[in-house]
């Protein structure tokens, strides 16, 4: 039972882990965008 919690455990921060990355890319490319509509104004 203790190995299948691990498991639980092991995914969920694996899980964390990758919505933490694609927030950040999100992040990124919100303010990519933001520059490019800015840019293309002039």
């Amino acid at each position: 039972p203790a190995r299948q919690n691990n498991g639980k455990a092991t995914i969920l921060s694996d899980a964390t882990r990758i919505l933490r990355d694609l927030l950040t890319q999100v992040d990124h490319l919100r303010k990519e965008n933001a520059a490019l509509l800015t840019e293309s104004r002039y």
